[in-house]
């Protein structure tokens, strides 16, 4: 038996409690020299807790979303942004000014429904329009790995996937025996207060608890409506059509 394959014996905790949670979702610079890069009139889109979500969980279903967005005012309908294309890391920066449009915050919103009594997931994602996934909840395959850190008081353990390509590291705290988390993440004997990547830090910051539940009021998503298989082929699409484009700029340079 494989170690990951333990928590998959771990069902959906029916306990009569409601938890709300906030949490910021913060991007990690590989290096300074990106974060220089950046255009000071949009510098504070990327600075620390600037971006705050809210999970809300009750009677087996759970909504996440993000909280009101503060948009940086400019005084042009345009800046002078910069673009910043990375290869293999840190090894190869081209960067390149052109006119643009303000920063896109549509790209930090987030509405996320999980319904854990018919083990389904919904979510908007934008692609070149927005498109609407829903599917099963996604199954992690995490693998416990030792170590502990503690977060607003909570012992959390750790567990790692690699779902996706992409190496991820969960601290869940089995002291709030609900197995959800931030975004998409499910499937632990706890929930989950930190997300770890290479790229992201999703931590939480405050947790609500009342021994009753709620009715929760399941948002409405209307659009195109995807699998999480036929989004991650949209996704391979975009990824190819902008790897092409990126070549003919640096063959142009």
């Amino acid at each position: 038996m494989k170690i990951h394959s333990l928590f998959l014996l771990f069902p959906f905790f029916g306990l009569s409690q409601t938890v709300e949670v906030k949490y910021y979702n913060n991007q990690i610079f590989k290096s300074d020299q990106i974060v220089e890069y950046i255009p000071k009139e949009i510098k504070p889109n990327y600075a620390q807790n600037h971006y705050s979500y809210t999970l809300i969980n009750s009677n087996n279903i759970s909504v996440f979303k993000n909280d009101k967005i503060v948009e940086i005012s400019l005084e042009n309908d345009t800046i002078n942004e910069i673009e910043l294309y990375e290869i293999f890391g840190d090894k190869h920066i081209v960067v390149e000014e052109k006119n643009t449009k303000p920063f896109d915050y549509s790209s930090k919103e987030s509405l996320i429904l999980k319904d854990f009594n018919s083990k389904t997931l919904e979510f908007e994602r934008k692609l070149e329009s927005k498109v609407i996934v829903k599917d099963s909840l996604i199954n992690w395959e995490w693998k416990p790995i030792k170590g502990t850190e503690e977060i607003l008081g909570y012992k959390c353990k750790k567990a790692i996937t690699n779902k996706y390509g992409s190496i991820k590291t969960a601290y869940y705290t089995e002291e709030i025996p609900i197995s959800d988390g931030p975004f998409n993440h499910t499937g632990l004997p706890g929930l989950i207060l930190k997300i770890s990547s290479e790229k992201n830090e999703i931590i939480a910051y405050e947790i609500h608890k009342k021994k009753e539940n709620i009715q929760i009021e399941k948002p409405t998503f209307e659009g195109k409506k995807l699998t999480l298989k036929e989004l991650e082929k949209e996704i391979n699409k975009l990824n190819n059509k902008y790897q092409i484009e990126f070549d003919n700029k640096i063959k142009n340079q």
